[in-house]
């Protein structure tokens, strides 16, 4: 079975080599629609060519029948002449009209096949533009996700009314995650209209050894806090609500190391936890 694929494919071989050596280019073996795109390509320009000697044929008849009647032979030289410039004539014109039929066929098959193309890449492009519109949208996504918190100009200016309407100057501590640059900036931010408040400002790094608590978080009064504490903690989660900033109620687990800074605080302090961006949502 081998052998016989081999001889067959190498005769297949050879007799398209001889079609190349003894035809013109102008015949397609595979048929037009088979053909590849040089082969057309060669036809294409072949049957021009072949055109152009059919027209030259005609031409050369007519100057000879033409040269005929000037000579006048005797009549069965005339005819025999006539004879020949007469099939010169029409070969000439049935050539011209086959070869441009065929090239018409071939640069109709060669149009069709550049319009897929076209519509090949028009929609190559499309995709690729659809592909970097979803890719930006993700890029944006992921920009938002990771993007630092900051306070908007209302946000600033409503928190910094708030606390300086709600009673005289106080403390406040803002608990951060330790080495977590991200919350101690936001920290830092939200820290500018208590000052311009008047407030007094100090900070103390937390690690936790069981879960982390995310985003702001204010503590609820206890028991054992004085009037002043409560108070104080109150106005600073009123000015928060004040200025629709988001929070939880409630503690963060105990820490396992604690450090602050040397920032002189004067009691009574209000404490506000800030922790890292919360989860992005799933999907």
């Amino acid at each position: 079975m081998k052998i016989k694929a081999y001889i067959s494919d190498h005769t297949a071989r050879a007799i398209q080599k001889v079609r190349q050596v003894f035809l013109p280019a102008w015949y397609v073996p595979n048929g037009t629609i088979n053909a590849t795109e040089n082969e057309l390509e060669f036809a294409s320009e072949s049957c021009e060519l072949w055109s152009k000697w059919c027209g030259a044929l005609v031409i050369g008849s007519v100057v000879a029948e033409f040269i005929i009647d000037l000579v006048e032979p005797s009549y069965a030289s005339f005819l025999r002449l006539s004879a020949i410039t007469g099939a010169g004539v029409a070969v000439g014109i049935v050539g011209e009209v086959l070869f441009n039929i065929k090239n018409s066929r071939i640069q109709t098959e060669l149009r069709k096949r550049l319009s897929k193309q076209l519509e090949s890449a028009i929609q190559s492009a499309a995709d690729a533009n659809e592909r970097a519109a979803n890719a930006e949208k993700d890029t944006e996504k992921l920009r938002v996700i990771t993007a630092w918190r900051r306070l908007n100009q209302k946000e600033h200016e409503t928190l910094a009314l708030s606390l300086r309407a709600s009673g005289p100057n106080a403390s406040v501590k803002f608990c951060v995650l330790m080495n977590d640059q991200e919350s101690l900036h936001f920290a830092q931010l939200i820290s500018i209209p208590f000052k311009a408040a008047g407030w007094m400002i100090g900070y103390r790094f937390d690690s936790y050894a069981e879960g982390i608590m995310t985003g702001i978080l204010l503590p609820e009064p206890r028991e054992n806090w004085l009037e002043e504490m409560k108070i104080v903690n109150g106005r600073v989660r009123d000015a928060f609500m004040a200025a629709e900033i988001p929070f939880a109620n409630g503690w963060p687990p105990q820490p396992y190391m604690q450090t602050n800074d040397d920032t002189p605080l004067m009691a009574p302090i209000a404490w506000v936890y800030v922790g890292p961006r919360p989860m992005p949502p799933l999907g």
